[in-house]
């Protein structure tokens, strides 16, 4: 019995191990943080600490887009086609495509 309880003991530890070791090889890879082009937006995102997405291996992060109306819009469907263009056109300097 303990026996059985040290072998799964022991393989616990292996995956754990290999685990650390994959996530420590998958930190160590470039990271690519997507800014503005818009220098006034820049300098905002790089006082607060924000970018409009992260590309870290083959994985794109998106940050969040707020969707709010401007004045004179009654209801968020502009707002809403305004973040998803947003997004659209960070995923497209990356060479991709929303949808």
């Amino acid at each position: 019995m303990a026996y059985a309880h040290f072998r799964k003991g022991a393989r616990a530890a292996a995956l754990l191990c290999a685990l650390t070791a994959a996530t420590a090889a998958h930190a160590a890879e470039p990271k690519q943080t997507i800014m503005p082009q818009d220098p006034e937006a820049r300098a905002f995102q790089e006082a607060v600490g924000f970018s409009d997405a992260v590309v870290h291996g083959d994985t794109i992060y998106l940050s969040g887009v707020v969707a709010a109306p401007m004045a004179g819009e009654t209801d968020l469907a502009p707002a809403y086609e305004r973040a998803f263009a947003r997004l659209d056109a960070t995923i497209r300097r990356l060479g991709g495509e929303l949808g």
